[in-house]
Order: structure tokens, then C-alpha cells, then sequence
């Protein structure tokens, strides 16, 4: 199912405004930056609970070049924050209840503003001129409403100007695989290639992102 989210729904937000598309589950396509983007969210069936929360399955084995650095989390600093991400969230920090490994990290939200984490991707010279697939394992706990508050995006700059493609998903209450796809110019900036991980105003109190990817097509 697809569904367009009007213009307003992001008005006074920080980030540009720009068509999105709600991609809960199947397929769909979103409008990015700089051309049109396929935008998928896969939901994983959990195998039970644990604390209220459903128990992480696997992924499906991907042996591509990964750009992004600590793409699991494991690496944290003295204070539990993940190393080579960046965050607004003062409160940013590793949590045990993981995808894979013995980490995620936690984004708490924000009703009033948008709270992220991103990253430099490595590399990014060889990203120019290709198609990549941005993709994350997250847990969204399901809301009474504002259904979309998750945004994965892959950011560039592009003569002069901040050019992105991103998906939004909602609230599922499991670990969800979520993956966009789009192309970065050829003569965009390798520098400025970054992951940015959002979590919009909203009534959930968090968001736990995993085993975050960026591999060529």
C-alpha cells in the first residue's frame, strides 16, 4: 500500500520538504533528492517474546563491500555511545536488547523535534555514479498514532546543495528490515556522503536501530 504524506506534515521540521511515501510493508517508491528511489520495508516474524518485546530473528547473509563504519554498534565509546556516529540525542547510547551481536542503539524521541544519529560513509569515491541500497534492522514500538516516525536517508551534497533520498516507516513492534535504493551523482561530493537515522516527533519514546548497510547494487 502506498500513501502519499502531505507537504504539512513536515512543516517546521529541519530537514527540506519533499513527497514521501509510507512503506509499513511490501513495496513502494519514494521520491528522494535527485530521482525517484525504490523504498522497501520487509517485517521479520518474531520467534517469541521476551519482556514484552519479540526476540530478533536473522538476516539474510549479504557478503557486498559495507561503507558504513560500526554498522553494528559494537564499537562504544566510555559512555556507551557507538563509535564514528553522531548524534543531537544527548541521551543516544547502546542497547543490549540486539539484532545481532550484543548491541543496537536506542534514539529517544522528541515531541517536538526531530532526534538522529548519522555517520560518514567510507570510501565514498567509490559510491559516485553508482546505485546503492541503504538498508537497517529497526525496532519501532508500536504508537496509538502518528504511525511514521522512523526515516532512514542517505545524504550528499551536489553543486553546492543538500541532496538526499530516504524512506519512513511506521510503528511494527518487531524488528523490521528496512532498505531504499537510489543513485548518487557522479559529480557528487564523496565527502559529504553520510547516514542519517531519524526519529520524527511523535508518541513513541524510542526507536533501536541494528546492523545498518550501504552497498553498491
Amino acid at each position: 500500500m502506498t500513501l502519499r504524506i502531505p507537504l504539512a506534515f513536515r512543516a517546521g521540521l529541519a530537514m527540506p520538504v519533499l513527497p514521501y511515501v509510507f512503506a509499513a510493508c511490501g513495496i513502494a517508491t519514494a521520491m528522494p533528492g535527485s530521482g525517484e528511489s525504490t523504498t522497501r520495508a520487509t517485517a521479520i516474524p518474531p520467534s517469541h517474546e521476551q519482556d514484552s518485546y519479540p526476540r530478533p530473528t536473522q538476516k539474510p547473509l549479504d557478503t557486498r563491500v559495507n561503507y558504513v563504519p560500526n554498522s553494528s554498534f559494537e564499537e562504544r565509546d566510555e559512555k556507551g555511545a557507538p563509535l564514528r556516529w553522531r548524534s543531537d540525542d544527548p541521551g543516544v547510547s547502546s542497547d543490549p536488547f540486539a539484532f545481532s551481536g550484543k548491541y543496537s542503539v536506542r534514539i529517544h524521541s522528541d515531541p517536538k523535534a526531530i532526534r538522529h544519529i548519522s555517520c560518514s560513509v567510507t570510501n565514498g569515491q567509490e559510491l559516485l555514479g553508482k546505485t546503492v541500497e541503504l538498508s537497517c534492522v529497526s525496532f519501532v514500538p508500536r504508537a496509538a498514532e502518528k504511525p511514521s516516525p522512523f526515516v532512514l536517508s542517505l545524504f550528499y551534497m551536489l553543486d553546492g546543495q543538500e541532496k538526499y533520498f530516504e524512506t519512513i516507516v511506521g510503528s511494527v513492534n518487531r524488528w523490521n528490515i528496512v532498505r531504499v535504493t537510489g543513485a548518487v551523482p557522479a559529480n557528487a561530493d564523496p565527502d559529504s556522503i553520510r547516514v542519517l537515522i531519524s526519529v520524527r516527533p511523535s508518541v513513541v519514546d524510542f526507536a533501536l536501530v541494528d546492523d545498518v548497510s550501504l552497498v553498491i547494487k
